[in-house]
Parts: structure tokens; sequence; C-alpha cells
């Protein structure tokens, strides 16, 4: 063999791909009329005229499916396509800043392309500057691809779903600039990262071996990892045999006591310690643990916090594991027109993962575990975005979440229901006001009104659980700041409290936010000054942790439903099932459903008598 010959031959391979896009003429690409060479990312702006997209206003009740960028490269024989799914969008005009560099700002419609046809859709995405300097190069706006999508559109918009697309060349759709322009002179520039400062101590790197079979499918079960001891001492110790002992520090970490020393080990995914084996390999002077990923999602065993949603405490208040939503700038569903409106009931009904919908279908509501609270949870979340919009009962704006011994503990007057673009859901914006007995004359001057509203029950374990949910649902859209003798900074607690009795959130939002003329509802007016604006959205699962569309999910869609608008098979009065049998309906309309004469007279007398509509 040539070696020589060989790296020879490497050498001019590998100078084919590097990256040369720089040393180009400029007058051979789209960066030739800029006095400077370009950033390595830059932000590509296009600008889609309103008359181009008369299809969304046919087909724009649906919130799938999303939008995405392409760029289209003709060049490579079949044209190669790049998709880009983040992609930040705005109704207006993208105009030049007067006195300005290259700077441009978008003045934005007053009411977006429904009633304003002079704006056009401003779509801007951040690329690496080298994907846009060949020749020919397309900018596309399509729906993503998806095999729905395609059934549904593609005789419209053709293979491609292209919404509309311009060269990139093309100036009045297309703009290459070096910061995303934004409402103010101020444009945006592209978040670079930043390599960390070194930790002081991080650790010994060590190698996990995950493995998987078939039969689990896309999950994965098992994972090994090797640590190699370093002292005279240990490895003395692990030649006469001596495993050492884990014991679980958090969910996927794993504490390895061996001899006189002791290793943190963190798995990429939950495990449980009872699930743990460990061996040792003189030769190698290591030691192998073997573990099972957990299929069994539990705070007690698991090495979960108690606080399912916590609140990070830094600089300032924030969510863990719920996102923020910017509720100015999600776009309101007009839940007038149900008859397009039955994607909700497939959409909360898919908060359920595999495990949940098996645990929904099995236990009764009052015999669920507090592991299994989520369950009850989400069983919730759906009756408040269903009976709002009325899909079940209703429609009805205001709910009480209701303690079957101790009564009232919230309640939650729904102002509308938005789109959650970024997340692929729905976000409920209320108000939330605790169910306190020093608010009773409030509340009762609410009841006197002659609003409807709506009981939601709830079980012990889940008012623990609304306990921790409802600050976090606060927090996520929280636009005001915390007062210097904010409740959370003086006891240290987030919640406060989580008895029926205790309010769980700090007072600093009363009544913040809830000046606009919308919230001038006279039957709301009593009790304003004690609530707080909150975004409640469905929870879903993940499908890392455990299945999520599997066969439990197949086998609810293979049951054919009585109507599109009715919800999950459920008790009214206690939202459990009749395991074997069908649950009996309310012979008067025919919806409302029980799983016992007991709790039908209980809801009829309670609430059902009240709203029940003969068919």
């Amino acid at each position: 063999m040539n070696w020589g010959s060989n790296l020879s031959s490497m050498a001019c391979r590998m100078k084919r791909f590097r990256p040369n896009w720089r040393k180009m003429s400029l007058a051979q690409n789209i960066f030739k009329d800029w006095a400077e060479l370009p950033p390595r990312i830059v932000c590509v702006v296009l600008m889609a005229p309103s008359h181009e997209l008369e299809f969304l206003r046919q087909n724009g009740m649906e919130p799938f499916p999303r939008f995405v960028c392409n760029l289209i490269n003709p060049n490579c024989g079949k044209p190669k396509i790049s998709t880009i799914e983040s992609v930040q969008a705005a109704w207006g005009k993208c105009v030049p800043l007067e006195g300005s560099a290259g700077v441009y700002v978008i003045e934005e419609g007053p009411h977006g392309f429904c009633a304003d046809s002079s704006s056009d859709l401003i779509l801007s995405f951040w690329s690496n500057a080298e994907r846009l300097v060949a020749t020919g190069l397309r900018v596309s706006l399509n729906l993503l691809y998806t095999p729905l999508a395609r059934y549904k559109y593609r005789k419209e918009l053709g293979d491609d779903l292209t919404l509309f697309s311009a060269d990139a060349s093309n100036k009045d759709h297309v703009l290459i600039l070096r910061g995303r322009p934004t409402s103010d002179a101020r444009p945006q520039n592209a978040l670079r990262f930043e390599t960390p400062t070194q930790a002081v101590d991080p650790g010994q790197p060590c190698i996990i071996k995950i493995r998987g079979e078939k039969k689990d499918g896309p999950q994965i079960r098992e994972m090994k990892v090797r640590v190699k001891v370093k002292s005279d001492s240990e490895k003395a110790a692990l030649a006469k045999g001596t495993k050492g002992t884990t014991e679980q520090i958090g969910p996927c970490t794993l504490r390895l006591n061996f001899h006189r020393a002791a290793y943190t080990v963190t798995f990429p995914f939950p495990i449980l310690n009872s699930d743990t084996s460990v061996e040792a390999h003189s030769k190698s002077y290591e030691i192998e643990i073997t573990t099972q990923v957990s299929t069994n999602i539990s705070i007690q065993a698991g090495g979960y916090p108690d606080n399912w949603f916590p609140i990070l405490r830094h600089t300032t208040f924030t969510p863990w594991n719920i996102h923020h939503a910017h509720l100015y700038r999600l776009p309101l569903i007009d839940i007038q027109q149900r008859d397009k409106l039955k994607w909700p009931i497939a959409h909360t009904s898919a908060q359920m993962s595999d495990r949940e919908r098996i645990i929904q279908r099995s236990k009764h509501a009052a015999q669920r575990t507090p592991d299994e609270v989520l369950v009850n949870v989400k069983e919730s979340l759906s009756v408040l975005i269903q009976d709002y919009i009325g899909l079940r009962q209703g429609p009805v704006r205001v709910f009480a979440l209701v303690d079957m011994m101790h009564g009232f503990f919230c309640f939650i007057f729904v102002l509308g229901l938005q789109l959650d673009l970024a997340g692929g859901t729905v976000v409920l914006v209320p108000i939330r006001l605790k169910g306190a007995e020093e608010l009773s004359p409030t509340l009762s001057a609410f009841i006197d009104s002659g609003e409807p509203w709506m009981q939601v029950r709830t079980r012990p374990a889940e008012v623990i659980a609304w306990k921790h949910l409802l600050p976090a649902f606060v927090e996520r859209c929280r636009t005001w700041s915390h007062k210097p003798n904010c409740e959370y900074k003086s006891t240290g607690k987030v919640p406060l409290g989580v008895k029926p009795e205790v309010n769980p959130t700090c007072s600093c939002g009363h009544r913040v936010g809830l000046d606009e003329p919308e919230w001038k509802d006279p039957a709301w007016k009593a009790v304003l000054p004690f609530a707080t604006r909150a975004a409640i959205s469905p929870l879903f699962g993940v499908s890392y942790l455990e299945e999520v569309i599997g066969p439990a999910a197949r086998m609810q869609e293979t049951q054919a439903p009585t109507s599109h608008h009715e919800p999950p098979d459920v008790c009214w009065q206690c939202d459990g099932l009749r395991i074997g049998r069908k649950l009996q309906r309310c012979e008067r309309c025919k919806k409302a459903r029980y799983c016992s004469k007991e709790c039908q007279e209980l809801h009829w007398k309670a609430e059902h008598k009240f709203k029940c509509k003969p068919i």
C-alpha cells in the first residue's frame, strides 16, 4: 500500500470541503453589494404579500399544519431543500431605517391580514451565510410536510405544499441582513454560543453504553457505565472483590460508595436504584454499574422532588419545566364557530401517555395513588378547555376547583382561548382567585350576578398538584415585577402552601394587566382586585420516558364516539369509568354520563338539572 499516495489524494479531497465561499468573487453571489464580508450567521427575511395568502383565509381555523421556510438550491441535480422550522413572523411592512446602513424595521399592521390587506407576512430566520451564495437560490414559505398535510393540501399547493416563494436576489420579497429586524431601531443580533468557563472540578469522564431491544420499539431500557478507580488503596480493594454500593440522589443520578471514595454518576434518563447492579473488574480497575430506565415515574421512589412544577429562584422567579407564553402575541380562537372546533377534543386527550390511559380506564378517580395524580390533573384541564368552548356542556367562562372535603379552593375566570404557536398547543387566558373565607362577600356578589359557573371536583392529591401548578401558570406569563415585600421572598417558599385554604401564589400580581377593556365585565368587577392573570395549557407526556402514542392510544382511536363533540367516556360526577360496562346516559339530553345511579343523583341536584336540555 502506497501510504504517501493515499495521504496525498486524501489531502486533495479534504480541500474540496474547506469553506471557501468567502474567497468567491463578491460579484458572483448574493453579498455582492455588501461593503464588508458577511458574518457567519445572517438573517433571511421573506416578505409574502397578503394577496398571495388567500389560502390561509380559507383554511385558518385549525392550528395545524405549521409554517416553515425552505431554502431551495437548484444546482445539485435534484434541488436541495433546507427546511427551517424556527421562524418568526409578523404582519406589516419591512422598511429601511432612515439614515442607517442596512438596518430595517418592521412597521406592524394594525389588525393582521384579515382586516388589513396591505400588510405583508414578514418571516425571518437565521441561516449560515455560506448556504446563500448558490446561484438561483429560492426562499419559500411552506406548510410543514406531514402525511396529513400532504393529503389535505397537496391538490391546492402542490407536492411541496408551497404558499409563496421568491428568488433570493429579489429584494422586493427577500432581504439578507446582519440582524433580525424588529419594531424599533435596534435589530436583534444572532445569538452565538460562548464556551462556558471550565468548572473547578469537571469530574471524571466515563462512557455510558445504552441498549435497546426490538420488542421495546424506540425506547431505551438498559444503561451501563464503567467508573475507573485511581488510588492504590481502591485498586487493592477492587482486587479483593469489593463492589461498593449505590444510593439514588436524584431522578437520573446515583452515588457510588466504594472503599473510602464516593463517585457521582449521572445518566441521561431517569433510573431507579432498586433496578441497579454493581460488578467489579479488577483487571481493568473499573466498577461497572448496570441500571434500567425507569418505566414507573414515581415521586417517592425515583428521586424526584415533591413539587412536579418547581419555580426556580435566582435573580427572578421562573418556572422550570413549563415554557413561557407571551399572551399579547398569541392569536385568539373564535369559540363561536364550534362546528369547526372538533380538534380540541383530540388535542386534550393526547395529554395522556399509554400508562396514563390505562390508569384512566382501569381506576376510579378516588382510587388513584399520589404517583398517578397527573391523570386527574389532565382530566381537569380537559374539562376546563372543552367546557369553556362548549363541546360537552356550556359554554362556561367561570370554573371553581372544589376539594370534596373542604369546598372551593380556586376560582378560574376565563377571558379567552389562544393558540400557542411555538408550543403547538392552546392556552386558556384566565384570572385565578383563591377560594378563601375572607373573600366570601366578594364571591357572593359574583354568584348573585347570575353568571353561570361550573364546579370541577378534585381529590386531595390533586389539590396539592394544583397548588404547585398554579404558581407556574402565573409565572410563565408574568409581565410585572415581584414587590420587595413579596410573600415568596419573605417565606422562602413557592408555593406558599398546599392546604386547600392556603393561597399558593403571592399577591404581587393582583389586578396587574386587568385594566384593559376586555376585562370590564360588570359581573367580574368585584373579584378583579384580588385576581392574578395566568396561562393554563394542557400537560403532555414525553416519548423518551414512556410510550405516548402506543397500543392504548390506538385502541382508544378505534372506539367510535357517539358525537365528535363529546369528551372521553368518563362519569360526569366523579370522572371515573364503569369497568366492564358502558356508562349510563341522561335520558333527557343523552349527553351526561354516569357510572352509577348515586353519581347521577348527586350531579343532578348540584349542577346538571340547571343545564340539562332535552333533545
